[in-house]
């Protein structure tokens, strides 16, 4: 019944449409001018007006369709770039935190910090010196990178000693890495030895964040107290 309805509805429409077509003066004139043509004339008229009429019920619903094909590629496009965001996401949440930076100062004081501690129980006589050496910087570091050398010359050091301050000094900080260890015998007595090692901390330049509602640049990296 509903269906019924719906045909008596458009019928009726299409009919208002069709009478006030009629009533238009571009209407009369055009039945006059078709009135006023020859048999074969009126005949390829009504065909193209026929031909007409079904090119416009073709391209109607075509329209609906190719619209619909665009919305759906664009809805596709739109779902591959949101999940290619969300596993960018998901990987960047799970890369391990930035190092912190550390100054020569504070690697000086994490080494005095070791060398006093109970392992591996040194003597004034064994700590010979702590030097700071300008590390070497090749061309493939990332620009602004920041290294700080240290050098600590160690004397008298039994195996256990150098064993354990290799482990502490390896472990001091995650910026600081041992890039060297000179073994050599003490003298006079060659069951002990000298040993310096090489400490470098790499520092990456501060990374500068998007302004803040109050219009301050925070900084990634940098330290404590400074931005």
């Amino acid at each position: 019944m509903a269906l019924e309805d719906i045909k008596e509805r458009l019928r009726e429409q299409v009919m208002q449409v069709a009478a006030r077509i009629q009533e238009t003066p571009a209407w009369n004139r055009a039945v006059e001018k078709y009135q006023d043509l020859g048999p074969n004339a009126q005949k390829a008229t009504l065909a193209g007006a026929s031909l007409l009429a079904v090119l416009i019920l073709f391209l109607i619903p075509w329209a609906f369709f190719s619209s619909s094909m665009d919305s759906l590629t664009d809805f596709e496009n739109k779902k591959t770039e949101i999940r290619s965001l969300y596993r960018v996401s998901r990987a960047a949440s799970a890369l391990p935190p930035s190092q912190p930076p550390i100054t020569s100062a504070e690697l000086r004081s994490k080494v005095q910090s070791l060398l006093d501690s109970e392992r591996p129980s040194l003597v004034p006589e064994q700590r010979l010196s702590t030097l700071d050496f300008e590390a070497a910087k090749t061309p493939d570091l990332p620009v602004g990178l920041d290294k700080i050398g240290l050098m600590v010359s160690l004397g008298k050091l039994n195996l256990n000693q150098i064993v354990t301050i290799s482990s502490h000094l390896d472990q001091l900080h995650p910026a600081v890495k041992m890039t060297g260890m000179k073994i050599s015998a003490s003298m006079p007595d060659p069951h002990y030895f000298d040993v310096t090692y090489k400490l470098v901390a790499s520092n990456l330049p501060p990374v500068l964040m998007p302004t803040d509602t109050k219009g301050k640049k925070s900084q990634v990296g940098a330290p404590k107290g400074k931005e």
